[in-house]
């Protein structure tokens, strides 16, 4: 009896695993869905544009769809040439300063993934892992999409000429100059074009034609003629700290209100940008000067893309600051003349009785001034500087038969124009010792030649850089 019920159970197991298995098997066979010839061989379609990506579902979760579709679109964008025609104002300004191509076609490339619509999801195909789409566009509908762009931005680029020409009537370069910029900002986009169109009622090629009008009228503004070179003395802040130059019109009139970048060839100065005043006058501070190259300039130059930003609310995109720093906008140099300053020294020294004062900390402070390359004086009247070195000497109690003598310096450097200090030390416990008292003092006074020449003329040079 138990080898039935034994034979029962195991014949019914048997029948049950069989029969459960079959469903899964076809399961699993209904699932495996071989891949569009599209996923393996990138298609070759003439009249079409397409893009083609694929994401791992698991490194975007949820958004895996919307990332494939940018990827595609990316990939359809570089499918479509970049062009730069000879006639396009990418290459007006190429041929003025310099060329910066490959920032174009991968500013072109970037816009048209921007730029482009009707395009067609032709199919999907996915597994547990991985996500593909594929895009079509078609090249006459893209084209006509794209000439239909152009018009509109050549018809906004040439209002904004009108209306800058309208304003430089009135004498209102700002926002003269403003138009303009937004005027090349309307047919940004298509700067390898050549951009043919009707103006004035003549056929002209707008890439070229515009930037010339700018630059035409970025030339009816000019700096004054400045006088001779300003004569400035390093380590020191001028005698008058303010650099000025004044823009005019054609006319002569001085222009207000227009922001102006001031730059130095030596490094950093204030303010960097700065408006021109009522009287058309833009101003640099100098401060002290602490290269010491001979020549030296301030250059200031009518800031455009300060303008364009400031009217925009918003900073131009890295393409578009390409395109307004190649325009020739108003600039000006003004040479500086960079001297060293001229040094008097001054030594004075209190002394034991009977110990002859020395003359060699004087000495090795001109020496060092001299190979540090101030103009040494000896002169109050035709110097720059003071280089006062006061020198005191004081006995101590012989020690072990050995005499002592300690020595302190009072160092001071006065300014004569301004009447300022500009350096003040003292050299303390400068110590001589000898088999005598003058032998001692004269000791220390040779110490205190080493010590000026050695630590504090130096330490006063660099303070004076500083």
């Amino acid at each position: 009896m138990k080898q039935v019920v034994v034979l029962t159970l195991l014949s019914f197991f048997l029948f049950w695993s069989c029969s459960s298995s079959k469903p899964a098997q076809e399961s699993e066979a209904e699932e495996v869905i071989p891949k569009p010839g599209w996923v393996t061989s990138r298609p070759m379609r003439k009249d079409f544009y397409i893009g083609i990506a694929v994401v791992n579902k698991n490194h975007f979760p949820g958004t895996y769809a919307e990332e494939a579709r940018k990827l595609a679109l990316q990939d359809m964008a570089s499918e479509i040439d970049v062009d730069i025609e000879s006639t396009s104002m990418l290459f007006t300004f190429e041929n003025n300063q310099g060329g910066f191509r490959d920032e174009y076609r991968s500013y072109a490339r970037m816009t048209t993934n921007k730029q482009l619509r009707r395009f067609e999801l032709e199919d999907i195909y996915e597994t547990d892992e991985k996500y593909w789409v594929y895009y079509s566009l078609s090249k006459a509908v893209y084209q006509k999409d794209k000439n239909e762009r152009m018009e509109k931005a050549l018809s906004n680029s040439k209002q904004f000429v009108t209306e800058a020409q309208e304003l430089k009537k009135k004498s209102r370069y700002r926002d003269a100059f403003v138009q303009y910029m937004r005027a090349l900002r309307a047919v940004e986009e298509f700067a390898g074009e050549p951009l043919r169109t009707e103006y004035n009622g003549s056929e002209v090629f707008w890439g070229n034609a515009l930037p010339a009008e700018i630059n035409g009228f970025a030339a009816s503004l000019q700096f004054d003629n400045a006088g001779s070179q300003r004569e400035v003395l390093w380590g020191l802040a001028p005698q008058n700290e303010a650099v000025t130059a004044v823009l005019r019109d054609v006319n002569g009139n001085t222009v207000a209100g227009i922001p102006v970048r001031i730059t130095y060839s030596e490094g950093f100065i204030r303010p960097r940008i700065s408006l021109t005043n009522v009287r058309g006058e833009v101003t640099a501070n100098l401060t002290k000067i602490r290269e010491k190259k001979e020549q030296q300039k301030l250059t200031f130059t009518v800031d455009l893309l300060e303008m364009f930003n400031a009217a925009e609310g918003e900073p131009a995109d890295n393409f578009m600051e390409e395109l307004i720093e190649r325009i020739s906008a108003p600039r000006k140099e003004r040479s500086l003349h960079v001297q060293a300053p001229r040094i008097m020294v001054q030594y004075t020294a209190q002394l034991p009785r009977g110990v002859i004062a020395d003359q060699s900390p004087e000495q090795a402070a001109v020496e060092r001034l001299n190979k540090l390359g101030f103009r040494v004086v000896t002169n109050e009247s035709t110097a720059d500087l003071v280089f006062d070195v006061r020198v005191s000497a004081k006995l101590l109690e012989p020690m072990a038969d050995m005499h002592r003598c300690d020595i302190t310096v009072n160092l001071v450097v006065k300014e004569l124009r301004r009447g300022e200090t500009l350096y003040n030390e003292t050299l303390p416990n400068i110590r001589g010792v000898q088999l005598s008292d003058a032998a001692a003092a004269q000791n220390g006074i040779y110490k205190t030649a080493d010590e000026l020449n050695e630590v504090a003329v130096p330490r006063f040079y660099r303070s004076l850089l500083k």
